[in-house]
């Protein structure tokens, strides 16, 4: 009896730590490729985040004013579900810098990629939901009140006779 209970025991726990593992922060790159995967409800997904210095003209160096640190900003996401490329329009990350961290999470019949980053009283979270043909919503909010959005974007599928 004890034998089985200590068994069960460390199958939960190694659960447990599936489940953590599976929705990591992943460090984001200042410039570079960062690469995410992960399996949720029932999709395989990879998403790539591509990370270039700026400043001077861009507008996005404003939102690093203050910073020590290289400012960056997001040149280019890329997301696979299930091996298909679904398209990401430019509005989801054009006014993005300073990422930190992201983690790929579950959200009922689809994913969430959730990208936090900014620097003290500045920071913010975006939320960019998808599902296995396209992206679905962003949201934006500040890591202060993250439950209480900012912006909301929506993405309606159209389709054309």
């Amino acid at each position: 009896m004890r034998k089985l209970i200590l068994i069960l025991a460390l199958v939960s726990i190694w659960q447990v730590g599936r489940a953590v593992e599976k929705n990591r922060d992943v460090s984001i790159k200042a410039v570079g490729t960062t690469t995410m995967r992960t399996n949720v409800e029932g999709m395989d997904v990879n998403a790539n985040i591509d990370s270039i210095s700026i400043g001077g003209a861009d507008a996005r160096a404003a939102l690093c004013a203050g910073n020590v640190h290289q400012c960056s900003g997001v040149k280019k996401i890329g997301i696979l579900v299930n091996g298909r490329r679904i398209i990401i329009p430019v509005s989801v990350f054009s006014d993005l810098a300073d990422l930190r961290v992201g983690r790929i999470v579950g959200s009922g019949k689809g994913a969430k990629l959730v990208l936090m980053g900014g620097n003290q009283s500045e920071s913010y979270r975006v939320d960019i939901e998808f599902d296995d043909t396209r992206v679905i919503s962003r949201t934006v909010s500040s890591l202060l009140e993250y439950d209480r959005p900012l912006e909301r974007t929506v993405y309606y599928e159209v389709v054309l006779d």
